[in-house]
């Protein structure tokens, strides 16, 4: 019988969930500021510190879970959202491409962290029966 795991830190956790927020901000955020005027105010530097939160985070995760279980698409997913969301963030394009940039970037992400976390997860597994 498997013995209870405990709780870790899961940097694939993190990063999914600040891939979901950066989706959600690129998504929501032209329809809030054609709603609501005060969202103007918020300036673009909320795209840089999205990439320098998520970046490491997915280097990070996509690392730890290679060296755990050897799976390379992982950190390919999470590597091309990475380019994806820093051009988007740091290109200078319009705001279409940006967008579009973004949610592509965004989805890679978090495929790439739920991939790299369900791999883990099975080879924890696998170790603990064998």
């Amino acid at each position: 019988m498997l013995s209870r795991t405990t709780r870790r830190f899961s940097p694939d956790f993190l990063g999914g969930a600040l891939s979901f927020i950066c989706l959600i901000h690129c998504l929501l955020l032209p329809w809030m500021a054609a709603l609501l005027p005060v969202t103007r105010m918020v300036d673009e530097s909320a795209h840089t510190w999205l990439f320098l939160t998520l970046a490491p985070i997915a280097v990070f995760a996509g690392w730890t879970g290679f060296r755990e279980h050897r799976q390379q698409l992982p950190g390919t997913l999470m590597a091309a959202g990475v380019l994806l969301v820093g051009s988007a963030a740091f290109a200078p394009i319009n705001e279409t491409l940006e967008v579009s940039l973004t949610v592509a970037g965004s989805l890679l992400l978090i495929a790439g962290h739920i991939h790299n976390g369900r791999l883990k997860l099975i080879h924890r597994i696998a170790t603990q029966t064998s």
